[in-house]
């Protein structure tokens, strides 16, 4: 929680397979699953950081063969359009092996599908923060 003071901008993940449709709709501005994380946000940079912003938001845990998935990135895309990364982490049998060696993702596998989602990441927060 204290890294949050820090930094000028946040990056909001969800999981797209745990993340529930209920309560969303067309009249819903924030879902109830962002409801808590985006006032915490609201109140650090009432309180400790004026200038904490969020960066993106960022679907993980992909999965195109579940219907849910395919709700989920649909949802939130609809509803939060241009803070939603283009990029999506997609599920990987690699993402969850690489933490037990104790290695990131691009240093256990460059060339598995979670490291090119992650690169291409990187890519798109450059792009976007034009560094």
């Amino acid at each position: 929680a204290k890294v949050i003071f820090l930094l000028p901008k946040n990056l909001y993940i969800i999981n797209s397979v745990s993340f529930t449709l209920l309560g969303l709709s067309k009249n819903t501005e924030v879902h109830s699953n962002l409801f808590i994380p985006l006032n915490t946000i609201k109140s650090v940079q009432k309180i400790h950081n004026q200038a904490l912003d969020i960066e993106g938001m960022l679907l993980t845990m992909f999965d195109s063969r579940l219907r849910l998935s395919n709700q989920v990135v649909e949802e939130v895309q609809k509803h939060f359009s241009n803070m939603v990364f283009e990029t999506i982490i997609q599920r990987n049998v690699k993402l969850g092996e690489a933490p037990s060696y104790g290695e990131s993702i691009i240093n256990y596998d460059v060339s598995s599908r979670g490291a090119a989602n992650y690169l291409n990441l990187a890519k798109e927060l450059i792009k976007k923060n034009e560094l």
